[in-house]
C-alpha cells in the first residue's frame, strides 16, 4: 500500500511539474511556430475566395463567378431540376396562410429559414422538434408531413438572372442581360430608343435590402446603362455603371428646356435627380 502511494506521489509531482514548466499559451506559441516554419497556408474560404486577398482581388473573383454563373442576383441558384419552392398553407392551422420558401442541398429539398425563425411562425414545431440537431438533419418531407405538402399552394423559380424580352414581330425571344446586370435584382427599367433599327438605350436600377439575414440584403446593383446594340443577328450591349446608391424603384426620364434629365425614385428615400450630357455618352 505504502509503495502505491508512493508511485502515485510520484506521477502526481511529475504532472504538476509538467504543468508548471509547459503553460496553454507555450504549447499554442509552440504549435504556431512549426506551422508557419511548415511553409504550409491554409487560408481558403470557398469558392476561389481567401482571407486577406485585397478589395480588387475580392471583386475581380465575384466578376469571374458571376460569368460562370456560380453568383447570379443572390446566394441561392435555383435550375430547372433544382428550384426554389414556395410552398403556402395554413401549417398551424391558426385561419392565417405560412409561406415556406425551400431550396436544394445534395439532391434534398429544405427549408431556407432555420428552427428559429420557422419555429417563431409555426409555433407546433417545437413540439415535433425537441433538439436543434433533429431538425438540422431533417429535410423538408421530414420536417412536414405529406398531407400538409400536398394542401399546400405551390410555386417555383428555375433562375433567379434578369433577362429582356424581344417582340419579333409577334413572336418573343427572352435574352439574359448581360453579367454586369447580374449583381442585384433589377427593380426599375427605363428603355429609350428613337427607331427601331436604332440602339437601344437601356437604364437599370434595383437592389433589395429588406430581407431576412439568412439569404442577407442584395445590394449589389449601383446602377447600370446598357446601349444594346444589334450586329447581324445577335445583340452586342456596352455597359457603363453609374454609381448609384439605394433601392431603386422607378426611373423617369424628364424633359425641360432642352435638357433631359433621370429622375430616380428610390425606396424609403429622397428623390434623385441626374443631368444628362446631351450626347448621351455618361452622367
Amino acid at each position: 500500500m505504502k509503495r502505491f502511494s508512493f508511485i502515485l506521489l510520484f506521477l502526481s509531482i511529475l504532472f504538476l511539474s509538467y504543468s508548471c514548466e509547459t503553460t496553454p499559451e507555450q504549447e499554442y506559441r509552440k504549435r504556431e511556430a512549426k506551422e508557419l516554419a511548415s511553409g504550409v497556408r491554409n487560408d481558403s474560404l470557398f469558392l476561389g475566395l481567401y482571407l486577406g486577398m485585397t478589395m480588387d482581388d475580392f471583386y475581380a473573383r465575384c466578376w469571374e463567378m458571376n460569368k460562370m454563373g456560380l453568383i447570379m442576383n443572390s446566394n441561392l441558384q435555383p435550375s430547372s431540376e433544382e428550384p426554389i419552392r414556395l410552398y403556402i398553407n395554413d401549417f398551424d392551422k391558426n385561419l392565417s396562410k405560412d409561406p415556406i420558401l425551400t431550396y436544394y442541398r445534395q439532391g434534398k429539398e429544405y427549408p431556407i429559414a432555420g428552427f428559429d425563425e420557422l419555429s417563431t411562425q409555426l409555433v407546433m414545431l417545437k413540439k415535433r422538434f425537441r433538439q436543434y440537431s433533429k431538425f438540422a438533419n431533417s429535410s423538408l418531407d421530414q420536417i412536414f408531413t405529406e398531407e400538409e405538402l400536398n394542401a399546400s399552394i405551390k410555386r417555383k423559380v428555375d433562375f433567379f438572372y434578369s433577362v429582356i424580352v424581344w417582340n419579333e414581330g409577334g413572336s418573343f425571344r427572352m435574352e439574359k442581360l448581360p453579367d454586369a446586370a447580374q449583381y442585384a435584382p433589377i427593380h426599375s427599367i427605363l428603355i429609350q430608343q428613337a427607331e427601331s433599327n436604332e440602339p437601344a438605350e437601356i437604364w437599370l436600377g434595383g437592389n433589395l435590402y429588406d430581407i431576412q439575414p439568412s439569404i442577407g440584403r442584395l445590394d449589389g446593383n449601383q446602377g447600370l446603362r446598357l446601349i444594346a446594340k444589334k450586329e447581324g443577328e445577335r445583340i452586342v450591349y456596352e455597359s457603363q455603371q453609374l454609381g448609384w446608391k439605394g433601392q431603386l424603384r422607378d426611373i423617369k426620364l424628364l424633359k425641360a428646356n432642352g435638357q433631359s434629365y433621370l429622375l430616380l425614385g428610390r425606396n424609403d428615400e429622397a428623390l434623385q435627380v441626374y443631368k444628362l450630357r446631351e450626347e448621351h455618352e455618361e452622367l
